[in-house]
C-alpha cells in the first residue's frame, strides 16, 4: 500500500487517498497456473468497508487469468501454453481528477494499456514447432467507454463502468518469431481488426482497422 501525502496520513491529518496493489499467483497443477491483479486507487479502508453509495469514490482495475501448458499436445505433439486473461480499468483509475496533473512517465499515461473506462478479453496459444521457433495465435475484444466524463458532487461518485460508449474491437492474429540466437530474434505478425463505433464518437482509439502485416528484427546488447 502507496499512500499519497504519506506525512498527512501519519499525522492522521488525511487517511485517505492510498493506492492499494495485490498480486496473487496460484499453481494447482505443473500445467494449470491462475493469476490475477488488483490496483485500488484513492483508497480509504473506510470507504472500502462502507456499504453506502455515497463512499464508492475509490478507482479500481483489475487483471485475472490463467495459463495452461501443453493443452493441445494430445492434438500436435508439440510444447505449447494457453492463456486466457481479462483485464477491466474503471473509470478514473490511474487518473488524477483534475487533467493537467496525471501520473505520466515522459508523457506517458502510466497504468493499463487500455486507458480507464475498458476493459479487454483475449486469448492466446503459443506452440514451439522447434528450437528458436514459436509460433502464435491471438484472439481480443476490447470495449471502450467515455474517458472525459467528469466526476460530479461531493464526495465524488464514480460514472458507471462503459458509460458514454465509444467503441468496441475485436482482433485476430498470428505471428512467427525465429530466434536464431540467444539476443537476436526476428519476427513476422499478420492481424485483422474490425471496430464497432458508436454514432456520436468522432475520435480515434488505439487500433487501426482492416489488415496489418509487420516484420521486426531485435537485438538485444547488455
Amino acid at each position: 500500500m502507496i499512500s499519497f501525502r504519506a506525512a498527512d496520513r501519519w499525522t492522521r491529518a488525511s487517511t485517505g487517498n492510498s493506492q492499494f496493489f495485490l498480486d496473487a499467483r496460484y499453481t494447482p497443477t505443473r500445467h494449470v497456473t491462475v493469476y490475477g491483479t488488483l490496483f485500488i486507487d484513492e483508497m480509504d479502508v473506510g470507504k472500502v468497508l462502507s456499504l453506502a453509495k455515497t463512499d464508492v469514490d475509490y478507482q479500481v482495475a483489475f487483471t485475472a487469468g490463467a495459463t495452461l501448458t501443453d493443452l493441445t499436445y494430445g492434438l500436435f505433439r508439440l510444447p505449447s501454453e494457453t492463456r486466457l486473461e481479462c483485464s477491466r480499468v474503471f473509470p478514473f483509475a490511474y487518473r488524477n481528477v483534475v487533467a493537467s496533473q496525471q501520473y505520466t512517465s515522459h508523457q506517458i499515461v502510466l497504468g493499463h494499456w487500455i486507458g480507464t473506462n475498458a476493459d479487454v478479453v483475449s486469448v492466446t496459444h503459443t506452440m514451439h514447432p522447434d528450437r528458436g521457433w514459436d509460433v502464435t495465435g491471438t484472439a481480443s475484444f476490447a470495449r471502450f467507454g467515455d474517458r472525459t466524463a467528469v466526476q460530479g458532487g461531493s464526495p465524488r461518485m464514480q460514472p458507471a463502468f462503459l458509460a458514454g460508449h465509444e467503441f468496441s474491437a475485436l482482433t485476430v492474429s498470428g505471428a512467427l518469431r525465429w530466434t536464431p540466437l540467444h539476443d537476436l530474434s526476428a519476427r513476422g505478425l499478420v492481424a485483422y481488426t474490425t471496430i464497432d463505433t458508436e454514432a456520436a464518437f468522432t475520435g480515434s482509439g488505439p487500433y487501426v482497422p482492416g489488415l496489418t502485416i509487420g516484420v521486426m528484427a531485435s537485438y538485444g546488447l547488455y
